[in-house]
Order: structure tokens, then sequence, then C-alpha cells
């Protein structure tokens, strides 16, 4: 499996969270990104 790691900085993840569903973002590991971040 490859995996892909960055940092971002809040302001840039906010960005990223709210993409459209039409972005390469919206993929399931992002929305389990989003569920895990939401409970932190």
């Amino acid at each position: 499996m490859d995996y892909m790691a960055f940092t971002v900085t809040k302001p840039m993840y906010q960005q990223l969270c709210a993409l459209d569903e039409t972005s390469f973002l919206e993929k399931p590991f992002w929305q389990d990104l989003k569920k895990a971040r939401r409970k932190s």
C-alpha cells in the first residue's frame, strides 16, 4: 500500500476541508481523516 503524508497549517487544513465533492480529496480516506479531526 502507498501512503502520502504532509503537514499543513490549521488554515490550510480548513481550506482543504472546504473543497467540494468533485475534488480528488473526496475519497474515503479523506472522509475518515475529517471525521477523526472532528473528534479531537
